[in-house]
């Protein structure tokens, strides 16, 4: 893996070096055999240059300090969206006990830069710095205090990241037409109230549309249409809600009708992408034959089993994961009624028309915020 660390100071007139980035980039060459080029301080143009480097990277560790008076040069993922990317912030103690930002400030700044994962380093004293690796989810890999550590556990977590299975979207030209029945308009209802659930369970700002996650329904008849956070099936599409759009007010316009090609990837239908978990969804639907409704929140279930990895969004692995903890806690995927929470993510519900009413009994708690996977 080839892996590029930038940071110190970037202004007008070469800005200096970081000592903490050159212990960074020190156990980068200590503990990894990977590939690291490694750029700490310089001037403004120098930082721009290095931004248009990182599409030729596999990973990139993007903590250059600029100045708020400077154009902010950080957009990593515009240049190169499939590169990882890693970022930085400091967060400081400004009283007895509480830091500049609350840990929901730093997951929703790391959602904006689409970082993969993000160091936090607060000052301890003079010459020793707290550091958490986190991802946008809230999972914490590494806390301590020892760079050498810190490092170890975050390249084990990107290579894991570059190994997992990502399916791209593409766009076809086919039209479809969308009617909700009357069950699909209830389940919709249930859609909107959870998402509302779960912005109260994670005490999330009014702002925050985001981090409730998604869902998926199951068209039967040449009428039959679905919309929400979820994912919809007639004859060969499923509708799955676009991405980014706020679940408490959902509407069967925001909803995509899509299908798995011949090669593996979404097929979708309008100008619309679907939610990131659409190679995940479409696949369980075809591997749950009786499930017509799934629903997806960042938030757990109570009394439901449990995966046993933390596998990022989008990721086709979590499909076998998910399957393989059905099959041993239900003993069976002919069912028609699945509750089951995924490792540092959220949790599912997967329903037959039938069990709406049981659905709606699902008691939701919220997930630990950080969640330590060690």
């Amino acid at each position: 893996m080839k892996i590029l660390v930038v940071g110190g100071t970037y202004d007008r007139g070469g800005g200096k070096e970081s000592g903490l980035i050159r212990k960074l980039g020190g156990a980068l060459a200590k503990f990894t055999e990977d590939h690291i080029a490694y750029a700490n301080g310089g001037y403004i143009e120098d930082l721009k240059q290095l931004l248009n480097d990182t599409k030729s990277y596999d990973a990139v560790f993007w903590f250059a300090n600029v100045s708020n008076d400077e154009e902010k040069i950080r957009d990593v993922k515009e240049v190169a969206p499939h590169t990882l990317l890693v970022n930085s912030k400091r967060n400081d103690f400004v009283e007895e006990g509480k830091q500049k930002y609350d840990m929901e400030e730093l997951l929703q700044r790391a959602l904006a830069l689409k970082a993969n994962l993000c160091f936090e380093f607060c000052k301890l004293n003079d010459s020793i710095f707290r550091i958490k690796v986190f991802d946008p989810l809230g999972c914490v890999w590494y806390e301590g205090t020892d760079i050498n550590d810190a490092v170890v556990a975050t390249v084990k977590r990107l290579h894991y990241l570059k190994s997992v299975t990502r399916k791209p979207s593409v766009t076809v030209e086919n039209k479809v037409d969308v009617v909700f029945t009357e069950r699909d308009n209830e389940f919709l209802e249930f859609i909107k109230s959870s998402a509302e659930t779960f912005h109260k369970l994670m005490c999330l700002p009014a702002e925050v549309k985001r981090f409730v996650g998604n869902a998926s329904l199951r068209f039967k008849s040449a009428t039959r249409c679905m919309s929400g956070f979820p994912a919809i099936r007639r004859d060969d599409y499923i509708l799955i809600s676009r991405r980014n759009v706020d679940k408490t007010g959902i509407s069967e316009k925001d909803f995509v009708p899509c299908y798995l090609d011949e090669d593996g990837r979404v097929a979708f239908v309008g100008e619309n992408k679907p939610s990131v978990d659409a190679p995940v969804q479409l696949r369980l639907f075809n591997a749950l034959p009786n499930i017509d409704y799934i629903l997806h929140g960042h938030c757990y279930i109570k009394g439901a089993p449990m995966t046993s990895m933390a596998i990022p969004c989008g990721a086709v692995e979590e499909v076998d994961e998910t399957l393989a903890t059905l099959a041993k806690q239900y003993k069976t995927l002919e069912g028609t009624f699945y509750v089951l929470n995924l490792k540092g993510h959220g949790c599912l519900i997967m329903a037959n028309s039938d069990k709406l009413d049981v659905m709606k009994d699902v008691e939701f708690y919220v997930r630990p915020m950080p969640e330590y996977m060690n």
